[in-house]
C-alpha cells in the first residue's frame, strides 16, 4: 500500500458520515461497523446511529437508532442484527429502519457496576446461518489488580427467542459459522473455562470440540477463528503463531507469524489479530510490535501471510497499520489499515484487497485510517476515520463510507 497513486478498485465512490473526534496515536476501541448485503450497505455509525444506503448510488435507504453503536453486525432474515457497547447488552434485528425486536444481554453476563463504557457489556461479534442468529457478548470487571471476565454465546430464531446459550468466565473475542459448526474464540481464561477456542453444535449449543495450546491463563490467547470445509484456523496471541486444526483439534499444521526474535539487542514480538480460512486457502494478519518500551520494530509486524490448504507459503506482504477485522468472501480479503502506533506515517493509511492464491488485487489509499471493512458478492465498503497523531498538530481524513466493486475477473 502507498501514497495516491496506489492501485484502486473499479468505480469507488464515497459519503461523509458526520463528524467524529480524531482517532489518536494509540488505537481506540471500536467505533464503526459495516456490512454489505445484497441491496444495500449497513453502516454501524459512532453516535448510535445505523444507516443503510444504495450501494450504486450512496443515497440513504434507511435509518435508525442504535444506542451505544453497532460495531458488530450480522445479515439475519432478511434484516441485519446491530450490537455494540451500551449498559443493557442490547442486541436488536433492524428491517428496513425498524427494529423488529430487541434483547438485552445484560440479563446473562451482568450489568455494568459503574458508568462507564469499559464496564458496559459488549456484543463482540455477530454471525448467522440459516434461521440462527449467533451473538458473542462480554462484560470485564477489575477485582483488585487484575480482571473477570463474564461472556456468553446466544443462539436467535427469527422471532428473537433465545434457543441456546453457551456462557463461561472468559473473554469471548470472535465467532465463525460454517456447514453447521460455531466456532468461538477467547483471548483471555483466567478462570474455569481453559479452552481458548471450542467448536459447537449451532442447533442444540453443545461442544464439539475444545482446544488451545497450553500458554500461560494471564496470557493472551486466541484472538480470531474461521471455518474451513473441514478444520479450523486459529491465531494464538500467547505463541505468536497461526493454527489449522483438523476437526478433532489436532494440529494439522502451524505457522509462526511474528514470533519473539531479537532485533538490534531487543527481544520484540507482534500478536497476530486477524484470519481467514477458504477452499482456497488461509490469510494471517498481524498487529502492532511489543513490548512498548522497545526501540526496534519486528520485522513481521502489520503483515499479512497467505497459505495453501497444506500450509505452503504463498504471499505475503505489508499492510502497515492495525487491522481488527476483515471483510472476506471466498478466496477474497479485504484488509483495513488504520494507525501504526510506531511509526505515524499517514501514508499507511487505507485497505487492500488480497487473493489468497495470487496476492494484492487492489490498494487504494485513504487521507484517515480505515478501522471497518465487509465484502460480498464482488462489491466492497469501508469506513474511515479522522486521526490526529500526538506529535502533529493537523487532522488527517474524515468519516467516511467508501463503496466500490472488486476488479473484473477476481
Amino acid at each position: 500500500m502507498g501514497p495516491s497513486g496506489s492501485r484502486r478498485p473499479d468505480r469507488t465512490n464515497s459519503v461523509p458520515l458526520g463528524e467524529l473526534e480524531p482517532a489518536r496515536t494509540r488505537s481506540l476501541s471500536r467505533r464503526s461497523g459495516v456490512l454489505v448485503v445484497d441491496d444495500a450497505v449497513v453502516t454501524g455509525l459512532a453516535d448510535g446511529r445505523v444507516l443503510a444506503v444504495d450501494p450504486g448510488t450512496l443515497a440513504t435507504r434507511w435509518t435508525a437508532d442504535a444506542d451505544g453503536g453497532a460495531v458488530s453486525l450480522a445479515p439475519f432474515d432478511g434484516g441485519v442484527a446491530a450490537g455494540g457497547r451500551d449498559p443493557d447488552g442490547t442486541v436488536r434485528v433492524i428491517d428496513g429502519g425498524t427494529v423488529r425486536w430487541t434483547y438485552a444481554a445484560s440479563d446473562d453476563v451482568g450489568g455494568p457496576r459503574v458508568d462507564a463504557d469499559g464496564d458496559h457489556p459488549f456484543v463482540v461479534d455477530a454471525v448467522a446461518e440459516g434461521d440462527r442468529l449467533f451473538v458473542a457478548v462480554r462484560r470485564a470487571s477489575r477485582e483488585g489488580d487484575s480482571r473477570a471476565y463474564s461472556s456468553v454465546v446466544l443462539a436467535f430464531d427469527p422471532a428473537g427467542e433465545v434457543r441456546w446459550r453457551y456462557g463461561s468466565d472468559a473473554c469471548v473475542s470472535a465467532l465463525s459459522v460454517r456447514d453447521g459448526r460455531l466456532a468461538v474464540a477467547y483471548n483471555r481464561c483466567p478462570g474455569d473455562h481453559d479452552a481458548p477456542a471450542v467448536v459447537l453444535d449451532p442447533v442444540r449449543g453443545t461442544e464439539l470440540m475444545r482446544w488451545g495450546v497450553g500458554t500461560s491463563p494471564d496470557e493472551r490467547r486466541v484472538g480470531d477463528v474461521a471455518l474451513l470445509p473441514e478444520g479450523v484456523v486459529a491465531i494464538d496471541y500467547g505463541d505468536h503463531r497461526g493454527y489449522v486444526l483438523d476437526g478433532d483439534g489436532t494440529t494439522r499444521w502451524r505457522a509462526d507469524l511474528a514470533t519473539p526474535r531479537e532485533v538490534d539487542g531487543e527481544t520484540v514480538y507482534a500478536h497476530p489479530t486477524a484470519v481467514h480460512g477458504a477452499e482456497a486457502g488461509v490469510a494471517f494478519v498481524t498487529g502492532s510490535t511489543y513490548p512498548r518500551a522497545a526501540e526496534s520494530l519486528h520485522p513481521h509486524e502489520h503483515r499479512i501471510r497467505c497459505f495453501s490448504p497444506a500450509g505452503e507459503h504463498r504471499r505475503g506482504a505489508d499492510v502497515r497499520g492495525l487491522t481488527r477485522e476483515l471483510g472476506v468472501d471466498g478466496g477474497l480479503v479485504l484488509v483495513p489499515s488504520a494507525q501504526n502506533m510506531w511509526t505515524r506515517d499517514p501514508r499507511t493509511h487505507g485497505f487492500q484487497l488480497f487473493d489468497l492464491v495470487d496476492g494484492e488485487v487492489a490498494a487504494p489509499s485513504t487521507e484517515g485510517i480505515v478501522t471497518a471493512a465487509s465484502l460480498s458478492d464482488g462489491r466492497f465498503a469501508a469506513v474511515e476515520e479522522p486521526i490526529r497523531y500526538h506529535d502533529e498538530a493537523v487532522t488527517r481524513g474524515a468519516y467516511r463510507l467508501h463503496v466500490g466493486r472488486v476488479p473484473e475477473g477476481r
